[in-house]
């Protein structure tokens, strides 16, 4: 009996040898666990500026009254840039102060450059001019890719400015987001108190003979690299004060040998009458976006009404149909498709270059 337990123990102490040996093995074969995801989030730096002279004013605004000094090599978290002035943080009242761009290494610029906002020969994009500009006060989606940013420099009472200068009031800048391109610029002067001939070297461009000037504008076509036109609108009546600067990388009027239409017929849809129109790009270079499309109801010779549509949410890439689907602002119930006539033809849109996508 005792030999037997005795066997009987030394079996079950060699299975367990057995058992632990075969664990031991598959414990070194045995694939190493996935480590879990990494969700720390990564905080970009925030950009700082170093002052590089002596010492240099802190001020409430650009050009505004003096609140303190920085002294040099004081570094500072910048908090925008509005071209020669750069807003740094502060422990005050205001949370910041402004102080002179070039101080703190950056290059001075004309605020009111036409080719430092729109470009040259070399278009100008939307990361340059936020880089140099800061981000706008206000983005208006215009349509078919096309938004525009404005910056305000200041009001009419309001006493300092925000670019540091007075030549003028507010900047707009037409931005194509697809290509990151800025396809217009437009300046609304204080006034500007002089002729066009002052006005353009501060503006960065050189004084040229206008292709065509009368009583409400001066107009400079295919004048300057890069620009398709550039124009100067004068206060009415008074063509030595100019109240508005604008200017234009692509021909505005390149939708009109362009674009060809099909089918045009007006629908009813849950109560709404819809004009439905298809329209096709004939270009081999250009994208057009944000069309506006007039549209004429009659019946018989009554006219019903007339309206502008847009500028649409539209984008028509090179050799591309799109169909254009606007609701008419006039009740279903007081027309009859079938009684009306209807007349609709594009009558403003943006030129924009070719998104990536489209090309070959």
């Amino acid at each position: 009996m005792t030999t037997f337990t005795n066997a009987m123990k030394w079996v079950l102490v060699a299975g367990m040898l057995l058992l632990l040996a075969a664990c031991a093995g598959q414990q070194e074969t045995m694939e190493p666990p996935e480590s879990a995801p990494d969700t720390t989030m990564t905080v970009e730096p925030e950009p700082t500026v170093t002052v590089q002279v002596q010492q240099e004013n802190l001020r409430s605004m650009p050009n505004g009254p003096k609140i303190g000094e920085a002294s040099g090599g004081t570094e500072y978290v910048m908090q925008v840039r509005r071209g020669n002035w750069v807003r740094v943080a502060m422990d005050n009242e205001d949370g910041g102060a402004w102080i002179w761009a070039p101080s703190v290494g950056f290059p001075q610029v004309n605020p009111m450059s036409v080719p430092l906002w729109i470009g040259g020969r070399t278009p100008q994009t939307v990361d340059n001019l936020t880089e140099t500009f800061g981000q706008p006060e206000y983005v208006e989606q215009l349509g078919g890719g096309v938004f525009i940013y404005r910056y305000r420099n200041r009001g009419i009472e309001e006493k300092y400015t925000m670019f540091g200068t007075d030549l003028f009031d507010t900047a707009f800048a037409w931005v194509d987001r697809e290509t990151r391109q800025v396809l217009r610029v437009e300046f609304k002067l204080m006034p500007y108190s002089g002729t066009a001939k002052e006005l353009l070297p501060l503006a960065g461009l050189q004084d040229v003979r206008s292709t065509k000037t009368n009583f409400t504008h001066a107009l400079y076509v295919d004048k300057f690299p890069g620009l398709t036109k550039v124009e100067l609108q004068f206060v009415p009546g008074n063509f030595n004060q100019i109240e508005l600067l604008a200017a234009e990388r692509y021909p505005e009027d390149t939708f009109e040998s362009v674009l060809t239409t099909g089918e045009k017929k007006l629908v009813h849809d849950e109560g709404e009458l819809l004009l439905s129109m298809e329209v096709t790009n004939n270009s081999g270079d250009f994208a057009i976006a944000a069309p506006a499309v007039k549209v004429l109801l009659m019946e018989g010779s009554l006219t019903l009404g007339e309206w502008t549509l847009g500028p649409l949410d539209v984008r028509i890439e090179p050799g591309e149909t799109e169909t254009i689907y606007e609701p008419v602002p006039i009740g279903e119930e007081e027309v009859d498709v079938m009684t009306i006539a209807a007349s609709a033809e594009i009558i403003s849109a943006m030129t924009v270059p070719a998104s990536a996508a489209s090309q070959p």
